[in-house]
């Protein structure tokens, strides 16, 4: 069994339907929350799909008006607004791992004058799954956290308490250059499962709200 995700893919895609043709006793099993379902059961030689729903509060999806020039600084902004007008019984997730936004949010909060507690937090792919739900925890009446996360927050954790989470509709993603002969992240645009999957964390453990930045049209 396989784990799908965005580093692996052409792992999976170079060895596994070889082995799969001429092995007939080897069972393949590659599980996804954000890949195209279809498409690799094509290529797998039409295998069978298994869908799992899992459990989902009620999730609010919210557009921007217009397209923003700096996805990194509109999110920021989106997470005061949020911080600001809405009720304090909810945390807010982010997918960030650079230590700009961390900063920037900091900075922002002072200048905008916000007296409301806010607890930013940020985890990254390295750290342990054990690790990571120690370092969310905490008393959630004494500051709203706001979480700056990887993938990790797609498909390896639930963290209790998401309310609100912003999509910018963008990922980093490996890409090999044929070129330089060396592999480089880039940012791609998600797909529809993706985003899917990301405004379901708002609605893991209580109704929530997801705040997308970009286009209605630019969504589907």
């Amino acid at each position: 069994m396989k784990l799908m995700r965005g580093r692996s893919i052409r792992h999976i895609i170079r060895f596994g339907q070889g082995c799969a043709r001429f092995r007939d006793d080897l069972k393949l099993i590659i599980s996804s929350a954000t890949l195209d379902a279809e498409k690799f059961s094509k290529y797998f030689d039409d295998a069978s799909i298994f869908m799992i729903p899992g459990r989902m509060y009620p999730v609010d999806i919210y557009y921007t008006k217009a397209p923003e020039a700096d996805y990194v600084d509109a999110a920021i902004v989106t997470i005061l607004q949020i911080h600001i007008s809405q009720p304090l019984d909810g945390d807010i997730l982010d997918r960030k791992r650079l230590k700009r936004p961390m900063k920037f949010l900091l900075t922002e909060q002072k200048c905008w004058g916000i007296k409301l507690p806010i607890d930013p937090l940020s985890y990254l792919c390295q750290f342990t799954v054990r690790a990571t739900s120690e370092n969310i925890r905490g008393d959630p009446k004494e500051a709203r956290k706001v979480v700056l996360a990887t993938n990790i927050a797609e498909t390896s954790l639930t963290i209790n308490g998401i309310k609100y989470v912003i999509d910018t509709g963008f990922n980093k993603e490996t890409s090999f250059n044929a070129k330089t002969g060396m592999e480089s992240l880039m940012v791609v645009p998600i797909s529809q499962a993706a985003a899917n999957q990301r405004a379901g964390r708002a609605g893991r453990t209580q109704p929530g709200k997801c705040f997308r930045l970009l286009l209605p049209i630019h969504s589907t």
